[in-house]
């Protein structure tokens, strides 16, 4: 959705929990579209008081108040021609929600203490980890500004409903982690992927980083083991039943890179092909 989306000038809203990567979708859709070579400049909402975020987003001119020594452009315009990240909008105060939505409906912005508004050129993403739907309930976000911030809507679910993609996400992370100052390259043993696939991930996946990360440093060998990831006990659920969906997705993979040759993938697997013959009729693969 993101990548056909990118092309057009919609704002899109990005929903997840804390983690889930809202802003990697949002710098995604900016370096997908005919912005791209313009700035990407994020804020988040939440984080500043009110006074404060209004001269980020709108700027302001010189002794527009007490501390204002000159002229300050704002995110707004310094983003021109580019992509503005708006992060936790939920969070935004109503005074500035209505700040925003002028903005936004009339194109132009007015620094606080100027004269005159000036013309803006900037796509705007959003997002938020609070539902906006029950904000709208109760009041506490402009319905108005909802629908100007949703030409697109992307809900990006917990990494606890997406466990397929720990593997890959684990893989990237550690050939990323392998460039930081004072990492190294380490590979996953595959009890510590089932230990990986078992846990939660209330933190999603900003939480799986810190875990990979601390490992690596703690790690005695080339390969991270479980009592690396110092994720305790898991959530409270079947292990053998977990580790058997783990060997099943194994299969899978191997199978599915292989074009389904079965003795191509018993070499990937370093088993021989009556295992792999056999996994397949244990696991009922078609």
């Amino acid at each position: 959705v993101a990548r056909r989306v990118a092309p057009s000038d919609l704002s899109v809203l990005v929903e997840g929990e804390s983690g889930t990567g809202k802003e990697l979708f949002a710098r995604f859709v900016h370096a997908e579209s005919h912005r791209s070579s313009g700035p990407f400049l994020a804020i988040n909402c939440g984080a500043l008081p009110e006074t404060l975020l209004e001269s980020e987003l709108f700027g302001h001119v010189r002794g527009a108040f007490t501390g204002a020594q000159r002229d300050h452009p704002g995110l707004f315009r310094s983003a021109r021609g580019g992509t503005l990240f708006l992060d936790e909008i939920g969070e935004m105060p109503p005074r500035m929600q209505t700040r925003l939505l002028r903005v936004l409906q009339e194109r132009e912005v007015r620094a606080v203490g100027a004269e005159r508004p000036e013309p803006v050129d900037v796509r705007v993403v959003a997002a938020t980890n609070r539902d906006l739907s029950a904000a709208l309930a109760e009041g506490t976000f402009r319905e108005d500004l909802f629908y100007r911030l949703v030409g697109v809507r992307i809900a990006l679910p917990p990494l606890r409903e997406r466990r397929d993609d720990v593997p890959r996400l684990a893989a990237h992370a550690l050939e990323r982690i392998a460039e930081e100052p004072g990492m190294r390259e380490v590979t996953l043993s595959k009890a510590a992927l089932a230990a990986l696939l078992l846990h939660d991930w209330p933190g999603n996946v900003r939480e799986l980083w810190q875990t990979l990360r601390r490992a690596v440093l703690v790690a005695e060998g080339d390969a991270i083991e479980p009592v690396d990831l110092a994720l305790g006990s898991g959530p409270a659920m079947d292990r053998r039943a977990a580790l058997r969906r783990f060997d099943r997705r194994l299969v899978e993979e191997a199978l599915r890179a292989a074009d389904g040759n079965r003795t191509a993938a018993a070499k990937a697997l370093g088993v021989s092909r009556m295992t792999v013959h056999r996994w397949i009729k244990r696991y009922d693969l078609r």
